[in-house]
């Protein structure tokens, strides 16, 4: 049996107990974030979406408003401001459906991967990392379906090597290695993790489908997607948070950089909005 890390507070607070095991393992689960009448209706609308093409990984931000105003959960919203640091960004959005077309068993990420952006440092009291990613579960997994898995503290190793040479080379394209942890999810469960990671989709083993919204934040410097595929959604955003999530990369430098970047001004002088 896989050990299970869990936020036990339900409040939107991020507690000690939250940075420790994100930090020790490289994941952290809140449980029943998403109440069970929203899941039901987010899977309605993919059930419309989707039900015929099958994809395996799919757009989401333009089926509903619904999937924009799951950017901005305060307990994401805060726990990234302490990992990423107070200038962070959304950077990209998608849902994950097994089986799907595409879309098979893997693992990837890890310490260094994707051009060095998967970094996670510590000095003192602070922690920073290259990109946390959120996701939201809406269906039933465990060890025993199979679904998402990771390497607990992978984040931390030594290792130079991938999480792809890890699948391929390590482990031999298996899950069943006592290194590897499926974690038991129940829908409306957040899981946030570091890219840093290795993790990725393990074998699933129902008939049923699996089905997991993701949403990818990153430091306020760093993009991994081009800035148009999200600078389009601005015309959905409703509040001051929503809008600066929705900015383009930039180093904020000083304290005033953070501010400016954060103004109405500052973004009708530059895009006229």
């Amino acid at each position: 049996m896989q050990p299970q890390y869990t936020k036990m507070s339900k409040s939107d607070q991020v507690t000690d107990q939250d940075i420790y095991t994100l930090d020790s393992v490289g994941v952290v689960i809140a449980r029943q974030v998403i109440p069970t009448q929203d899941i039901a209706r987010i899977n309605q609308l993919l059930d419309s979406y989707i039900l015929e093409k099958r994809p395996g990984k799919f757009p989401i931000m333009d089926i509903d408003n619904t999937f924009f105003d799951l950017m901005t959960i305060p307990w994401v919203m805060n726990l990234c401001k302490k990992m990423l640091g107070p200038g962070f960004r959304f950077d990209h959005s998608f849902g994950l459906q097994q089986p799907g077309q595409g879309e098979g068993p893997n693992l990837h990420g890890g310490p260094l991967s994707s051009q060095g952006c998967n970094y996670y440092v510590s000095h003192s009291d602070m922690t920073r990392c290259g990109r946390l990613s959120v996701g939201i579960s809406l269906t039933h997994q465990s060890e025993k379906t199979g679904g998402f898995a990771y390497i607990p503290g992978s984040h931390k190793s030594s290792f130079g090597i991938s999480g792809i040479d890890v699948f391929k080379t390590l482990l031999n394209h298996s899950f069943e290695h006592d290194c590897v942890c499926i974690p038991t999810l129940e829908p409306g469960d957040v899981c946030v993790f570091t890219d840093g990671l290795v993790h990725g989709t393990s074998y699933w083993k129902l008939g049923t489908i699996r089905r997991s919204l993701y949403y990818m934040y990153s430091p306020g410097f760093i993009a991994w997607r081009p800035y148009h595929e999200i600078e389009k959604y601005l015309k959905l955003a409703k509040n001051q948070l929503q809008i600066d999530l929705l900015r383009p990369p930039f180093v904020a430098e000083f304290q005033e950089d953070l501010l400016q970047i954060a103004s109405s001004k500052w973004r009708k002088d530059n895009y006229g909005l």
